[in-house]
């Protein structure tokens, strides 16, 4: 089939970066399909009179007047069978999904977060919001779920709660490429650096659950914490935000999403700290199958995701601040970090490596294909 991805997250439009929710539900989906028998391609969301959607070149944007989609580009990937739309929040996201069924093309929208729950200490709730651009927001999004042929979700929370707007849903969990990760050799001994990965634009509240935790573990082991993720007008802010001692910080800015393998290795244990909200009960366990990846043993805060990952054999679970420091102290032994490092590796070289899970992706989308057209 000829299957296009498109999406309106991205890092950077001259680059063609994505975003991280569209590098690993669209940018890397896309190019193991190309790899399994389908056309595919991913890029900004196009639209050609007469046809539909098709994959216009991310730099368009930078070209083009106001959000909506990139009309009838000069260049373009199209003709496609099946489009997987990603965060198209325009006013006529709706209607022209409606529209492109009706020139047959088959429609899924893929959906990774629940936009419902979103806290107002994430900068999303304000860039996405009605106020804030009546053109363009997560209430035309929403509107649009009850359009295409089906909706793809990333967690069952997503199913359970989004399943109301369209009566074809899906779950497909986030999974990665194992070749753009690096495993590697646990030498700190007694000495481990604890590390976490994620930008404050977006997790504030979740670092702050480690306040009175975090800091004293650190001061009582001697060890120090790595951050990467940093932003660089705000050093020290984890921090700030974590009542830690500054001096035991090491931190360094974010990097392209595919070089994101590259900044885990500075740590010997991984951490996720996650609010109790609804917005993070939807989020995958997807920062623990890159620890794992990487062959970083982890402790995660509870969510359903975090819980599943934990029974198949990938990291430890902390509902409360002494779950957490138990945790943490178990993983100050090597032999403990190593023996579980090796076990979530090979959990997640099963389970969650795109090589092996991409036949899932095609799959299911053959089968949303298949049922559209016996209709």
């Amino acid at each position: 089939m000829r299957i296009g991805f498109i999406s309106a997250d991205w890092a950077d439009y001259a680059q063609g970066d994505p975003g991280g929710c569209t590098w690993i539900r669209c940018f890397t989906v896309s190019s193991y399909l190309n790899q399994n028998g389908h056309e595919t391609a991913t890029g900004e969301i196009g639209w050609k009179d007469g046809e539909g959607f098709v994959v216009a070149p991310t730099s368009y944007r930078l070209m083009a007047n106001g959000r909506g989609p990139i009309m009838n580009p000069d260049h373009c990937f199209d003709k496609l069978d099946v489009v997987v739309i990603k965060l198209f929040m325009w006013h006529e996201a709706k209607e022209l999904i409606e529209k492109a069924r009706e020139y047959g093309q088959v429609v899924i929208i893929d959906v990774d977060d629940w936009f419902l729950g979103l806290p107002e200490t994430n900068i999303a709730f304000q860039t996405t919001s009605p106020k804030a651009d009546a053109l363009w927001n997560r209430d035309h999004m929403h509107a649009s779920y009850s359009a295409p042929n089906a909706l793809i979700h990333s967690t069952q929370f997503l199913a359970d709660n989004y399943g109301k707007y369209n009566k074809n849903n899906y779950i497909v969990r986030n999974s990665v490429d194992a070749d753009l990760f690096i495993k590697r050799y646990d030498a700190a001994g007694w000495k481990p650096t604890i590390g976490w990965v994620g930008i404050m634009l977006w997790r504030q509240h979740d670092v702050e659950i480690l306040k009175g935790i975090i800091g004293p573990f650190l001061e009582e082991h001697d060890l120090m914490f790595y951050h990467a993720g940093m932003l660089q007008d705000r050093p020290k802010e984890f921090a700030q935000l974590t009542n830690m001692n500054p001096e035991r910080l090491i931190e360094i800015t974010g990097t392209r999403a595919i070089n994101y393998g590259n900044i885990l290795p500075a740590m010997d244990i991984g951490i996720v700290p996650l609010d109790s909200i609804p917005f993070n009960e939807a989020k995958s366990c997807l920062k623990g199958v890159e620890y794992a990846m990487s062959g970083i043993p982890f402790v995660a805060s509870s969510s359903q995701e975090y819980r599943l990952l934990s029974e198949q054999g990938a990291g430890k679970i902390a509902k409360k601040p002494g779950q957490w420091i138990k945790n943490l102290e178990y993983y100050l032994d090597p032999a403990n970090r190593k023996a579980d490092a090796q076990r979530g590796y090979d959990l997640v070289m099963d389970k969650y490596n795109l090589s092996n899970k991409v036949h899932e992706w095609s799959d299911t989308i053959t089968e949303i294909y298949k049922k559209a057209k016996e209709l």
